[in-house]
């Protein structure tokens, strides 16, 4: 982070584009964000969804015939936007599981739509609020060539693929229930960076899922490798194949990073837990609530006017942001989903970044219920 009264380079240098929601989907709450945005060569979308023009659900209930719409969707909008297929790097496919093999079923499906170089992630969510969804696709993209590799550590199985944007990479590690004795897995990952040619003072951002409680002894063995922050930073989601995965990017050159830990407006208790990164012109930052004290809305609240504070004494605001991803704990309730994304939207103005926010079974053993991630 930059010291006090010294701004991170500005964000503003690079052309800069938003694809309006107002003409495609009609949500049942206002909000300021954008289907897409472009900054540059970079490319990032709120979450697609599987929704007609009035925000009902088509196919309702048939999880492949809506990947197939939401396919049919980002085509269209990237050409809006002016680029191409071949510019999408990654997909995280968020998904209610109806069986077993859903997740190799949409890997399958976007990687013949997309190319077999394209990051796949998929996430099994336990609900969506419209009733009958069953899929929703962030989509990161970028316009500059592009090249994949994939390493496998044949001892373990697990597998790390990357893409190269030329200014950022992407990794996704992926790990069926390794066949190998926990104190091996720090060295399978350490062998995988190496070969990827990955350091991890240059790591930006990093998102762990796990589907099985065994799968900590891997996001131990990350924390120890450095190729992840905390547990705060591990969701729990449903068995489907894939005992963990994980999702991170990577700059060209080391990334400067600062903690900051406060408490709610009129405490000390230092529950709020900020961490601001930043490389060049390029930033990541994310907020949560460690209290086990708050509700989910007042988390929210918490969490926003900290990192608020951070940018703020980085130089920087929210129309800097570019991706907004939201993950809580809560119940089906719509209300709580739509008190939730108001305190957010008071934060931007339109148009405003790409932004999805869904919930998940819970944070690896954490009592925060939400965590708040910008990329901008």
């Amino acid at each position: 982070m930059a010291p006090a009264g010294r701004a991170v380079r500005s964000m503003h240098r690079r052309s800069l584009s938003f694809l309006s929601f107002d003409d495609v989907w009609k949500m049942r709450i206002e909000h300021p964000y954008s289907l897409f945005v472009k900054d540059g060569d970079l490319l990032w979308s709120c979450g697609q969804c599987p929704l007609d023009s009035i925000g009902q659900v088509l196919d309702p209930g048939d999880l492949l015939k809506q990947a197939v719409a939401v396919v049919g969707f980002i085509r269209r909008f990237i050409a809006e936007m002016g680029c191409d297929v071949s510019d999408v790097g990654r997909l995280v496919v968020y998904y209610v599981k109806t069986k077993d093999g859903d997740a190799e079923a949409l890997i399958n499906l976007f990687g013949q739509q997309f190319g077999k170089n394209v990051l796949i992630t998929p996430v099994a969510i336990p609900y969506f609020y419209y009733d009958g969804m069953l899929v929703e696709v962030d989509v990161f993209g970028a316009s500059s060539d592009k090249e994949h590799r994939k390493i496998i550590d044949q001892k373990s199985g697990i597998e790390l693929e990357v893409v190269d944007t030329g200014t950022l990479l992407w990794a996704n590690l992926s790990a069926r229930n390794p066949s190998v004795d926990r104190g091996s897995l720090s060295a399978a990952l350490d062998y995988l960076a190496t070969e990827a040619g990955l350091s991890t003072q240059n790591m930006l951002s990093v998102q762990w899922f796990v589907g099985d409680e065994s799968a900590l002894a891997l996001v131990d063995a990350a924390i120890l490798t450095g190729l992840c922050w905390s547990r705060c930073d591990v969701v729990n989601t449903e068995f489907d194949g894939y005992w963990a995965m994980a999702e991170f990017t990577f700059c060209k050159a080391p990334v400067s990073h600062h903690s900051v830990t406060m408490g709610v407006r009129g405490t000390e208790d230092g529950s709020i837990e900020v961490n601001f990164r930043h490389c060049d012109d390029r930033f990541y930052i994310d907020g949560r609530d460690n209290s086990g004290t708050r509700g989910l809305v007042a988390q929210t609240e918490a969490i926003m006017t900290a990192i608020e504070h951070v940018l703020k004494a980085s130089g920087l605001g929210f129309a800097a942001v570019r991706k907004s991803t939201t993950y809580y704990v809560s119940s089906s309730s719509a209300e709580e989903l739509h008190d939730n994304m108001a305190v957010r939207n008071r934060y931007y103005s339109k148009p405003g970044p790409a932004s999805t926010g869904l919930p998940v079974k819970s944070f690896c053993r954490s009592d925060a219920l939400i965590s708040v991630k910008l990329i901008g």
